[in-house]
């Protein structure tokens, strides 16, 4: 909690000073002692990522007070180190220094997720440090630093323009509809997953205009969270919910005319279950939860460029823009080292 309100004040701060300059001190302690040991979509496949995510997960097992978190979507696979002694892993790619800072500070800022300006990378890093916290493997002097460079992270966002609302989540939930809307109505439709994802795929979902959906299963591991976000709506929607959990879920997809889902560290859980006819599948989740079979539409992110299907891309000259802010960081760290 006091990790959260201290980023919340930062970012106050920020907001009434837009030009934060000399930049905070502790961003030079921080880049003296920085590395990372990543791979990324840039450097290999979404497909290659996966298979070193899941070969790692078992394997890093950081101790307490290490000074270390980690960073796992599926466009990345970073370990973050902030001793000064990390040194290469085999399979991974390294940068240390005011490369390493470039590094996050161009993750936080979204220039680098697929979806140029997407919150949620944001919100996964801003996660992963505090997970890292919460278990005692953050030194506060490191806390300090990183909680700066986010709030620097969201000025240049302001600054910029560098924010989209669009995601995977709003991506799929406006596949869906389209399909829905030109096949049938009356649909079953599913949710895999009660996090952030699944709730803004939820949200698109009761904000368009498509009211032919008779039946949503909503599958998660924690029955009573998804059941409180739903509480307060079920009365006002024309919809018949029913929440299940993962095992119970199962055979209730069969029913489903099109599953959303964006469940976490659950590799391949539903690879054996049976779909209805011509059912339409979107599988967000990373590791890929669902499998592809031949009686079914299954679009995940491995397979689907969703880049090119947003609706209102970043301009490229707001990207430049926020370059050049990130070079002017670089610029203080290297004349302060």
């Amino acid at each position: 909690l006091h990790w959260r309100i201290c980023l919340l004040s930062c970012q106050e701060q920020v907001m009434k000073n837009p030009s934060p300059t000399p930049y905070p001190s502790e961003l030079i302690t921080l880049a003296r002692n920085i590395s990372c040991n990543f791979v990324d979509v840039r450097t290999t496949t979404k497909d290659y990522v996966g298979t070193i995510a899941i070969k790692n997960s078992d394997q890093y097992k950081p101790d307490k007070g290490c000074n270390q978190f980690l960073l796992s979507t599926c466009l990345r696979y970073e370990i973050y180190d902030c001793n000064n002694t990390q040194k290469p892993i085999d399979s991974l790619f390294r940068v240390k220094g005011v490369t390493c800072i470039r590094r996050i500070l161009s993750i936080l800022t979204g220039l680098q997720s697929e979806i140029i300006g997407e919150r949620e990378i944001f919100i996964q890093t801003v996660q992963a440090i505090d997970k890292s916290q919460e278990l005692g493997n953050l030194s506060k002097e490191t806390l300090d630093g990183l909680q700066k460079l986010i709030s620097l992270s969201e000025q240049i966002r302001i600054d910029t323009g560098i924010n989209s609302n669009e995601n995977y989540s709003t991506i799929a939930a406006d596949i869906l509809i389209e399909h829905l809307s030109s096949t049938q109505a009356n649909a079953t439709v599913a949710i895999v997953g009660g996090g952030y994802m699944a709730e803004k795929f939820f949200s698109s979902l009761l904000q368009t205009k498509f009211v032919n959906i008779k039946k949503l299963f909503w599958i998660n591991r924690s029955v009573t969270k998804v059941e409180k976000r739903i509480t307060q709506l079920i009365d006002l929607l024309d919809i018949d919910i029913e929440v299940l959990d993962l095992e119970d879920g199962k055979y209730a997809l069969g029913e489903a005319d099109a599953i959303f889902c964006a469940l976490s560290n659950s590799p391949k859980y539903y690879k054996d279950v049976s779909y209805k006819e011509a059912a339409f599948v979107v599988d967000v989740s990373y590791p890929q939860v669902f499998a592809e079979q031949e009686n079914i539409k299954f679009i995940s992110v491995s397979n689907t460029y969703f880049d090119r299907l947003i609706k209102n891309p970043t301009p490229r000259s707001h990207v430049a823009h926020a370059n050049k802010e990130i070079d002017a960081v670089i610029d203080f760290l290297n004349q302060n080292l």
